[in-house]
């Protein structure tokens, strides 16, 4: 047992060692190039599986290697298949049965259409009881030759052991005069256990239940896990009052007024425990105490507000001759001003009066006489 050379990692969990990933077949170079199957079914056609070819691979090459019997071709890119047509079936199966077309430097393998098995193909067995391995090759032989003719039967096994696991694989031929599609069956028993045999382009089988038509995941019989979802502990929420959006003007006002418990009820409202309450409602709102101030406050503002002397509604004002601000550069008091249109229509520069000299009447001594002051 050399398990420790399959890999250049210092670790590897136990799921990474013990699982199908880290097995292989031990069959010799009697394997078939390929297991895929092709898109078609024409019983005159044969197929080449370039899917593991280089992309450097030259077409021309191919092509010169194809038999002078081939009729046509049509060619997939897309799935790397081209498929070669003859007149009849016996031509497409004679370039069948030589398995690969032999480049320079590769081989292509040659794959029957669909539908059609060839004559030497893979058998894949799962479900194999473990024992002694010569016990269970020679086994495993005697069923296969009820329907087939065994090549070579190996198993799969731990890579770097010898340790046997539950699958199995064949290499097998048909029976002289016979198709395997007809002789070929899906399920076999060795040692009470039902063993299921696959091969490419068979039916679906269930490892779970041994029945041909789904496999283990489609299973009806296979009991699926149920989780339980966690439940998280959260407060209880409170309950919202549905919004009410058609609620009209005339039922806003008519609603009644909403109970209010508390201290504030018992003073707002009135209990029999106390009178009620007659106070502000807020912090601007005058109290009587200052209803009271601001009327007196008014009264004696009114009391000793002072009256200019003489004035009165029937009062009227009194013309004084003797007012310097009565005369004007044009006209005497109680009398229109003249208006002068000038012929040009220029506007005419309005004379100013300097009216200090009338305020004062200077002596030759040069002192202002008081008497108009």
């Amino acid at each position: 047992m050399d398990i420790n050379n399959n890999t250049q990692d210092t670790y590897q969990g136990a799921f990474e060692v013990f699982s199908w990933g880290n097995t292989h077949s031990t069959l010799s170079s009697l394997r078939p190039p390929s297991t895929r199957i092709p898109p078609a079914a024409e019983r005159n056609s044969a197929f080449l599986d370039l899917s593991r070819m280089p992309t450097g691979i030259d077409g021309r090459e191919i092509a010169s290697n194809l038999p002078a019997e081939m009729i046509g071709t049509k060619f997939r890119a897309d799935t790397k298949f081209i498929q070669i047509f003859f007149e009849g079936e016996d031509e497409a199966d004679r370039f069948i049965n030589r398995k690969t077309l032999d480049l320079q430097n590769y081989k292509i393998p040659i794959l029957p259409p669909k539908g059609k098995l060839p004559s030497t193909m893979l058998l894949r067995m799962d479900n194999v009881p473990i024992m002694e391995k010569n016990k269970l090759e020679t086994t495993i032989n005697l069923k296969l030759a009820e329907m087939c003719c065994p090549v070579e039967v190996a198993p799969v096994v731990v890579k770097g052991t010898k340790w046997l696991t539950s699958r199995w694989e064949a290499v097998v031929k048909a029976i002289p005069d016979h198709n395997l599609k007809t002789t070929l069956r899906t399920i076999i028993n060795i040692d009470d256990n039902k063993v299921i045999i696959s091969w490419s382009g068979s039916p679906a089988t269930c490892i779970q239940c041994s029945t041909v038509g789904h496999i283990r995941k489609d299973c009806p019989k296979r009991v699926k896990p149920t989780t339980t979802p966690k439940q998280k502990n959260t407060p209880p929420q409170q309950k919202i009052a549905p919004n009410n959006s058609k609620q009209t003007y005339a039922n806003i006002v008519t609603q009644e007024a909403p109970e209010v418990q508390g201290a504030i009820a018992e003073e707002t409202m009135g209990t029999d425990q106390g009178p009620v309450y007659k106070g502000p409602t807020s912090l601007n709102d005058p109290t009587p105490e200052d209803k009271d101030t601001d009327l007196q406050n008014a009264e004696q503002m009114q009391a000793y507000r002072p009256e200019t002397p003489g004035l009165n509604q029937t009062s009227v004002p009194i013309y004084d001759d003797r007012s310097p601000f009565n005369q004007t550069t044009d006209a005497q008091p109680n009398k229109k001003r003249h208006t002068y249109a000038s012929p040009t229509g220029s506007p005419r520069k309005p004379s100013s009066t300097n009216l200090l000299p009338s305020l004062m009447d200077v002596s030759d001594n040069g002192n202002t006489n008081p008497s108009l002051f």
